[in-house]
């Protein structure tokens, strides 16, 4: 029995997984749940659940205790958990989340870093003179600028980016300190897969590669893929197999069941799949190498680098592609969005598309929030996905390899660039080497040899949700306003529960806001009347 916007329903909350493609150390999860009826999947559900740090979850797949659920499809759905909630099987919150952030982030590197913040001692890539050049031009700063905040002459600047020697820890040290951006994280992760197994049925893949239950996913026709049977996790294509119905025969009993079966995974199925390979202990690496014993093969893997670092400025980017200011393995290239919604720039077509787009913008027009600035993806079908597989397989270098295919494809340059100069191989590879990148591009793409570095998630804070509010939200209030439901938005402000960091950050403004009212010059207010009558 479950409470849902104060009507009681005899539904099961089962667990499907955590959906977000952040982990943000948040004591509200995103998650997807399925009400279920007699086995029956009745209806699935997002829903923002608030856990507390000794919470535990339970495996995908069982019960979700679910005291009651409010909201609405617009506004989204908040779930409360029973005040005493206890599962057989179950995972510890944070330790789930840390597990999650360790499989979804194939890769982790950091523009800079000090010692003392290096999850492990790694040898990394000396920054020399260039890079610290690469990073100035990237800050748009000049040598007189960036001199002043280390605390160094402009001659000493110039002479570090013209000998290229190695930087020394300090003068890092004290640029991350000024600008605590550099020390952000760059996030390779994937985001769409798609396996075909020739010898499998739908079955198969859900009990042999996935290894979920099948009643999980719901079954149902279709015309798709020249299939005819697909079945859905959780009643939602986030993960999904397409197979063919077996067909009627009078001797076999079920039928005869053809061969064939495709299995899909979007990003946000990606996301939720993590959820099951932490369950099994599996690593991606693993789940491949499985994936081919049962002889599959990739058609398609989107590989995503996330800039969290804003080093990346899609309006910049825009801008050089408009200007021809950029060079692309691919001929063709189309830009959409704008700068208030976010803009997306592809280049390529299949088998290989390279698209760089704004992902906190495209999170927050669905009401979603994300560390991720900008997003590079690497959209791969085919021999080009096998490939990368292939290398990743073989060398476990999936992030260089991934880096590799990115520089040798597209290039951002701070000039226009002469086509007339790219015909001829060895004339093309002259002009290329002579063509001056753009610096935050430079900067992102010669990350390959970076280390390791542990997540540091950027704090909330007042300024930031106001922005965020400004920016995102208030267009949607204003819609709800002019269509008459503004008494619901107030409806759903006073019942919101804030989160213990909300709810500290709350505190802790308040207070500041009290003692400067307490400290600040007291003020006497005086009646015009009293003015009269002090006069002699």
């Amino acid at each position: 029995m479950i409470k849902i916007n104060n009507e009681y329903f005899n539904y099961e909350c089962i667990y499907f997984g955590t959906v977000q493609h952040g982990l943000m150390k948040s004591n509200t999860l995103l998650m997807q749940i399925g009400l279920f009826q007699f086995d029956e999947l009745i209806k699935s559900m997002y829903v923002n659940v608030h856990v507390n740090d000794n919470d535990v979850l339970p495996m995908i797949g069982n019960e979700l205790q679910l005291e009651s659920i409010k909201g609405s499809e617009l506004m989204g759905y908040t779930g409360t958990l029973k005040s005493e909630h206890v599962y057989e099987l179950g995972y510890e919150v944070f330790k789930k989340i840390d597990d999650l952030e360790q499989l979804k982030n194939i890769g982790k590197y950091q523009i800079l870093g000090d010692t003392e913040k290096m999850l492990e001692k790694i040898e990394h890539t000396p920054i020399t003179g260039k890079t610290f050049k690469t990073i100035r031009e990237t800050l748009k700063l000049t040598q007189s600028e960036i001199g002043n905040n280390l605390g160094v002459s402009r001659q000493l600047v110039a002479s570090l980016e013209k000998d290229n020697k190695e930087i020394k820890p300090e003068y890092l040290d004290t640029l991350i300190s000024k600008y605590p951006a550099l020390r952000s994280n760059i996030d390779v992760q994937f985001d769409w897969i798609t396996f075909n197994f020739p010898e499998l049925t739908g079955d198969e893949v859900i009990s042999k590669i996935l290894n979920v239950k099948k009643g999980l996913f719901l079954a149902r026709n279709t015309s798709q893929n020249f299939y005819t049977r697909e079945f859905v996790y959780g009643g939602e294509k986030n993960i999904y197999i397409q197979d063919f119905e077996p067909e009627d025969d009078e001797v076999i009993d079920g039928g005869i069941q053809k061969d064939g079966a495709s299995l899909f995974m979007t990003g946000i199925g990606v996301r939720q799949f993590e959820n099951i390979l932490a369950e099994q202990g599996l690593t991606w690496l693993q789940f491949f190498k499985k994936m081919y014993q049962y002889r599959g093969h990739c058609t398609r893997l989107d590989v995503a680098i996330n800039d969290n670092a804003e080093v990346l400025n899609m309006d910049d980017l825009v801008k050089a592609v408009q200007e021809k200011r950029f060079w692309s393995k691919a001929k063709s290239y189309a830009i959409h969005g704008n700068a208030q919604q976010g803009w997306t720039v592809n280049f390529g077509k299949s088998p290989f598309v390279i698209r760089i787009y704004d992902k906190f913008k495209e999170q927050a027009g669905k009401g979603k929030t994300t560390d991720i600035n900008t997003r590079v993806e690497l959209e791969l079908h085919s021999d080009k996905a096998t490939q990368l597989i292939d290398e990743w397989l073989g060398s476990d270098n999936l992030v260089g390899f991934t880096f590799d295919i990115l520089k040798s494809s597209l290039l951002f340059v701070d000039e226009k660039v002469d086509e007339t100069q790219l015909k001829g191989q060895n004339d093309k590879e002259r002009y290329y080497d002579k063509l001056k990148p753009m610096p935050a591009w430079d900067l992102l793409t010669a990350l390959g040899g970076k280390a390791k570095f542990k997540t540091e998630s950027k704090p909330v804070t007042v300024e930031r949700t106001k922005n965020w509010v400004e920016n995102y939200v208030a267009p949607s209030l204003k819609m709800l306003q002019q269509t008459g439901n503004w008494d619901f938005v107030l409806e759903i402000i006073m019942n919101a529960e804030l989160s213990p960091e909300q709810e500290a950050l709350v505190k802790t403004v308040n207070t500041f806001q009290k003692s400067e009212t307490l400290e600040s010059p007291k003020t006497l207010k005086i009646d015009q009347g009293d003015l009269e009558n002090d006069k002699i």
